[in-house]
């Protein structure tokens, strides 16, 4: 899956944020120009390698509220290939997740509440991620859609 979003304004340099590769991170360095950055917390250091060619705009693009959500689709997707970048006007979202948004199989109904639940809990990470992104939101993901959530309204 790979999500561009048009941010509104253009960056001073390019971020790069990668899952963390243990041993392997010095090997990942995008380009020359390019530094490690500090994450905000010891937890988000363990999870995630950040780069970029300018270390203040990093910071403030990178703050734990997105670095946060960064962390959804790990947990919803299983362990999932993350990776965003910050350049040009524009964040790219990569998120390598098999066939996750599969809509059924030949042995299961489409029809299922469970099934409809999981597609909206995926729907609902994608646009969250997009949301805290543009808007800059506040507060923590406390989870997607439900199915009696939706019977309800």
């Amino acid at each position: 899956m790979l999500v561009i979003i048009d941010y509104h304004k253009e960056f001073l340099g390019e971020t790069v944020l990668k899952r963390d590769a243990g041993i392997f991170n010095r090997l990942m360095k995008p380009g020359k120009q390019f530094r490690r950055i500090g994450l905000a917390s010891s937890k988000f250091e363990k999870i995630f390698e950040a780069w970029s060619t300018d270390q203040v705009e990093a910071r403030e693009l990178l703050d734990p509220l997105v670095l946060e959500r960064f962390e959804e689709p790990d947990r919803l997707f299983g362990c999932a290939k993350f990776r965003a970048a910050f350049s040009n006007g524009k964040v790219l979202v990569a998120l390598e997740t098999g066939d996750k948004l599969n809509m059924g199989t030949i042995f299961k109904p489409l029809y299922g509440p469970e099934c409809v639940a999981k597609i909206l809990r995926e729907f609902d990470l994608i646009s969250d991620l997009i949301d805290i992104l543009v808007k800059r939101s506040i507060g923590r993901l406390d989870g997607a859609f439900t199915v009696d959530a939706i019977k309800s309204a």
